[in-house]
C-alpha cells in the first residue's frame, strides 16, 4: 500500500475519471464507486479537505445522473416557442415581433410553471432578448 498522504486534489481527480468512466453504469456500480470514493476520502490527511471530498463523494451520483429531464407542459411549450422564435424567417421587423411575443408568453409560461422548472423557463428568454437586440440593430 502507498504511504504518501492522501490530498483532496486526489480524490477529486479520481471523482472526475469516474465521471468519464461511469456514464450511464448501473444503479449498484456507482453505488460500489461511491463508497470507494468515500473510503479514499477517509485517507484525506486534513479534517477540512476530508470533509470536502465526502461533500464530493455524495455527489457522484448526481453528476453521473446528469440534469433533470423537464416534465412540465409549460416547459414543452416555452422549448417549442423559444425554437420557432430563433427559426423564424421574414424581414427583420417581423422576426423582432415573433421575438418579443414570444418572450412575453414564455415568461407567462414561467410564472405558470412548477418551481423547480420556473428558472429555466424564464433563462430562455435571454437567448431571444439577444436575437432582439441583434435584430433591432439590423432594422
Amino acid at each position: 500500500m502507498n504511504d504518501e498522504p492522501v490530498r483532496y486534489e486526489t480524490v477529486e481527480a479520481e471523482l472526475q475519471r469516474l465521471i468519464d468512466r461511469l456514464y450511464q453504469a448501473d444503479e449498484t456500480t456507482v453505488r460500489t464507486e461511491a463508497a470507494r470514493l468515500h473510503a479514499l476520502a477517509d485517507q484525506v490527511e486534513d479534517e477540512a479537505g476530508r470533509e470536502r471530498a465526502h461533500r464530493r463523494a455524495n455527489q457522484l451520483p448526481r453528476l453521473l445522473a446528469g440534469p433533470r429531464v423537464a416534465t412540465s407542459e409549460q416547459f414543452r411549450q416555452a422549448q417549442q416557442l423559444l425554437d420557432q422564435a430563433l427559426n423564424s424567417t421574414g424581414t427583420p421587423q417581423q422576426r423582432l415581433a415573433e421575438v418579443e411575443a414570444s418572450m412575453d408568453r414564455i415568461g407567462q409560461l414561467a410564472d405558470d410553471a412548477p418551481g423547480a422548472e420556473a428558472g429555466a423557463i424564464r433563462r430562455m428568454t435571454s437567448t431571444l432578448l439577444r436575437l432582439a437586440d441583434h435584430l433591432e440593430a439590423s432594422r
